[in-house]
């Protein structure tokens, strides 16, 4: 078997370098939160993310307060409901 010696890791793994990781994680952040927050509440939760470096140990403890918006249908209805029906054969 053959065996390069390179060991390559995805984008968005910790020891990947090709990919700029604050940005890659940026974007994660603003996918998955823009169905869960408000428009603001997510900009000062990525920024919270951000600038973790800087905060204090006060700031610290409450880096993940937020809201969440409330669903009346669970993600698993939303998603069926957005999926393509098969066409039937008449």
């Amino acid at each position: 078997m053959y065996d390069s010696g390179i060991v390559q890791f995805p984008g968005g793994h910790a020891l990947n370098d090709n990919l700029p990781l604050a940005s890659l994680l940026r974007h994660k952040f603003k996918k998955f939160g823009k169905g869960m927050m408000e428009n603001d509440e997510l900009v000062r939760f990525v920024m919270a993310q951000e600038n973790i470096q800087e905060m204090d140990n006060e700031e610290l403890e409450n880096i993940y307060d937020c809201c969440l918006k409330m669903s009346d249908k669970s993600i698993d209805a939303k998603i069926a409901e957005e999926e393509p029906k098969p066409e039937t054969e008449e």
